[in-house]
């Protein structure tokens, strides 16, 4: 049994192809890497900061399965437990939707342990296209300039990685499609990628680690993006929107189990509250509006830490957000820290940014507190965390 341990280092997959014609998939995870073998009834997990091994007895398979790791942005990480065929048939659907080829030189800005990352191995690999993983940036202000610097024609990120374009003066007229996943790309950002790189496709994708990770994607001129629409479905995979308006998803592309509940698996038929927030277009088309878990409430009115972040980043003297709730008079109220353009004068922005929430989503939202920081440090996966 072949693992093949994907360093956080630069480097390409050129290594890695022959091994892939000998394995069913490469797996890891930023801690930890999973594989399940039916010829020993159990499961070796490899962990990366030791190169120590431990065995999980009485994984009883009779197919090869495979681990991978959420970031744990959101709640705690888990290791979600998937069919290695079924993750071959995920990695052929995203090559296919991205149009992936040996002519096209990729570049990810992305851990490759998590998820995300090893949706861009696998769906490379089965391409027989080359991506090279650079280092992901720690601050929100590096992925600007080290994306005018690459030569890559595609490049993957995750949108808080992408709010630095709000602060560049420089335009580029090169051609080059921006990959984003893991969160909601915001219409402020977009636009500004679009003042530096008018020429520029972005593609939205949206998904879940369980369900494999992808369900929809949308690739459109950096000037037609739109907010929350994350386009149509993968083949095969089914969406509905509930009565109470949350996302649910029945996919063949779903996990098995979690690691460590064997009774929590997705039948490939069985559908999945996402906790997602949305609506399907008549085009079929998924809209995001949110997430349940992100709301809160304000005075006895429930709002979303989106919505705020759309209002607070409506503002162009703010370069970067992150809103979360906290205790206050009458339930919660937001804590909004913000990341101020160069030469923006504090005060003015301050209540600016207030009379925005205000208008944007509610006068209760508006009663928030307002931190002014140097800059918003990122998740290992590259996002912001919400814990």
């Amino acid at each position: 049994m072949n693992v093949v341990r994907v360093p956080f280092a630069p480097h390409a997959l050129r290594g890695y192809l022959d091994v892939y014609g000998r394995r069913s998939c490469i797996v890891g995870s930023a801690i930890t890497a999973g594989v399940l073998d039916p010829s020993l009834g159990s499961m070796t997990v490899i962990d990366f900061r030791s190169d120590t091994t431990i065995t999980v007895p009485g994984a009883q398979t009779e197919q090869t399965l495979v681990g991978i790791s959420s970031s744990g942005s959101t709640s705690a990480g888990r290791i979600c437990v998937f069919e290695a065929n079924v993750q071959q048939a995920m990695a052929e659907a995203i090559s296919h939707r991205l149009g992936l080829g040996p002519d096209r030189e990729a570049v990810a800005f992305v851990p490759p342990g998590f998820a995300y990352g090893l949706s861009i191995i696998n769906s490379h690999i089965v391409a027989r296209a080359i991506v090279t993983f650079a280092t992901a940036p720690v601050t929100l202000c590096e992925l600007p300039e080290l994306i005018r610097a690459t030569a890559a024609d595609l490049v993957y990120a995750v949108p808080s990685q992408l709010a630095g374009f709000r602060s560049v003066t420089w335009r580029d007229q090169r051609e080059i499609t921006i990959v984003v996943a893991g969160a909601p790309m915001p219409t402020s950002v977009a636009a500004a990628i679009g003042r530096a790189l008018p020429s520029a496709h972005l593609v939205n994708m949206y998904g879940q680690v369980e369900l494999g990770p992808r369900v929809a994607t949308r690739c459109t001129p950096v000037d037609e993006f739109e907010e929350g629409n994350v386009g149509l479905p993968l083949e095969g995979v089914r969406v509905g929107i509930s009565s109470e308006g949350e996302i649910v998803v029945t996919s063949p592309f779903a996990m098995a189990r979690y690691l460590t509940d064997p009774v929590s698996g997705s039948e490939p038929a069985r559908p999945r509250h996402t906790r997602d927030i949305g609506t399907l277009a008549t085009t079929g088309e998924l809209h995001i509006n949110g997430r349940i878990d992100n709301r809160f409430n304000v005075a006895g009115v429930l709002v979303s830490t989106e919505d705020i972040e759309a209002a607070v980043l409506s503002q162009p003297e703010v370069s970067a957000c992150r809103v979360q709730p906290v205790p206050g008079l009458r339930g919660q109220r937001p804590r909004i820290e913000i990341v101020l353009a160069q030469g923006a004068p504090a005060s003015e922005v301050r209540a600016r940014v207030l009379r925005a929430v205000r208008t944007r989503v509610c006068r209760e939202a508006s009663h928030a507190l307002i931190d002014i920081v140097e800059e918003i440090a990122l998740t290992q996966a590259g996002k912001v965390s919400r814990r």
